[in-house]
């Protein structure tokens, strides 16, 4: 893009600013000579730049503090952030907040009830009976409750470990800027011989688990895992009422085990806001169909003293 390198030559001049984020901002209200095909402008501004400051040592000179910031990004890209390249979680980074935009919140039909019937595998025999599944959330209002009990379980692993990382000597290199929850647990249950030697005295963790959290650990990774992967708006990411209060459930394990006090009082709130609105949707089925159970009577009943008939038997055996 020479068009661009040469506009940069130009507009680079008092245009840096604080950072590298800011600067790139700064020109890019600028209105750079950047294709319109080009789907990330701001990424070619910045290759642009990088590619400019490498090829002009003038250029690399007179702005070194902009040429050092691309160095250090780019390090930074280059550098594995959690471990090695055979042991590092796998998972993409995919906030269930992006999940839930634009969803349609309507209430659902507490009269109809959603049940969800798994396909069988292949392998699986046609006569398996399948599991119902009952939903009692749309996938906005289950993103109301996922969000929160994920965001709360990654924060207490973070607290977590940079209290492990501050008391280390030397400390632990370990770059968890980009992790996602799936990542650090990972990181943790693939080196949790670094918090705990197995005996209750020697341990970072609290709880029934404090000696050995791995399997506490690996079953809210299970049940998050799919969900990630899938977003809750699809139908393989999307939690049934039980696997909902589950995570509920394992998520308070997690933050206990964890030892954060801070974070417990709010992640309890919520398992009971998510217990009492699924005990009263419940509660509002049963009673609709027992409306309805009634509603059936009565026009039976109702149609029996319509019936003209001297035959008593005839009618005692309807009844």
């Amino acid at each position: 893009m020479v068009k661009l390198s040469n506009w940069l030559k130009v507009n680079l001049k008092n245009n840096i600013v604080n950072t590298l984020e800011e600067t790139i901002e700064g020109l890019f209200r600028l209105n750079p000579p950047i294709k319109k095909t080009v789907v990330n402008k701001k990424k070619a501004l910045q290759s642009s730049m990088k590619n400019l400051l490498c090829n002009n040592e003038k250029l690399r000179n007179e702005y070194g503090t902009l040429n050092k910031w691309l160095i250090e990004k780019e390090e930074k890209k280059r550098k594995l952030n959690v471990i090695n390249e055979t042991r590092r979680a796998i998972f993409k980074k995919a906030r269930i907040s992006s999940s839930v935009v634009n969803i349609d919140t309507s209430e659902p039909d507490i009269r109809e009830e959603q049940n969800v019937y798994q396909s069988s595998s292949p392998l699986e025999r046609e006569s398996t009976p399948s599991i119902p599944q009952k939903f009692s959330f749309t996938p906005a209002e289950q993103g109301s409750y996922v969000e929160p009990i994920l965001q709360h379980v990654e924060r207490a692993l973070l607290k977590f470990y940079f209290k492990f990382y501050y008391k280390c000597n030397p400390p632990r290199q370990v770059d968890f800027s980009d992790a996602d929850l799936l990542c650090i647990l990972n990181f943790i249950i693939q080196n949790i011989t670094l918090f705990t030697t197995g005996h209750s005295n020697e341990t970072l963790f609290h709880g029934e688990h404090k000696i050995n959290p791995t399997e506490l650990f690996k079953s809210f990774k299970t049940e998050t895992r799919n969900h990630h992967a899938h977003a809750i708006t699809q139908p393989m990411g999307r939690w049934n009422d039980e696997e909902l209060q589950r995570l509920s459930t394992l998520a308070l394990k997690v933050v206990v085990c964890l030892g954060d006090k801070e974070l417990f009082g709010p992640l309890l709130k919520i398992k009971n806001e998510l217990d009492n609105k699924l005990t009263e949707r419940l509660t509002l089925t049963i009673e609709n169909k027992d409306e309805d159970h009634v509603d059936l009577v009565d026009f039976a009943l109702d149609n029996i003293n319509k019936i003209k008939s001297s035959n008593q038997e005839h009618i005692k055996r309807i009844l």
